[in-house]
């Protein structure tokens, strides 16, 4: 069993797995993935080319992290990277998704 200690006590670097896109539509999409600590600041940068130039942002404290990014266009191409903060920003970068037409 883990106690509070070591989880709040954790020396071991935050880091950030399983990034996923679980569902696209016309003009959404939803991101998900981990850490190994909770996290806040938790961001996703995204955008039609790697300047990224948009980002939803949820100051949520989790290991889980949920995304839906909405207002997008229908049939584009569309990059990101997901951030997170525990005692400093770590992020992955270099995702992709596409819209779909209907």
């Amino acid at each position: 069993m883990i106690s509070i200690a070591e989880i709040l006590f954790d020396k071991n670097p935050t880091i950030i797995k399983n990034v996923k896109v679980v569902e696209v539509g016309k003009d959404y999409a939803v991101i998900t993935w981990e850490t190994n600590h909770y996290t806040t600041n938790n961001k996703i940068n995204y955008g039609e080319n790697l300047s990224y130039g948009q980002d939803v942002i949820s100051q949520e404290r989790a290991r889980l992290h949920k995304f839906k990014i909405t207002g997008l266009g229908q049939n584009k191409k569309y990059y990101f990277e997901v951030m997170s903060k525990n005692n400093n920003y770590i992020y992955d970068a270099y995702h992709e998704f596409t819209t779909t037409n209907h």
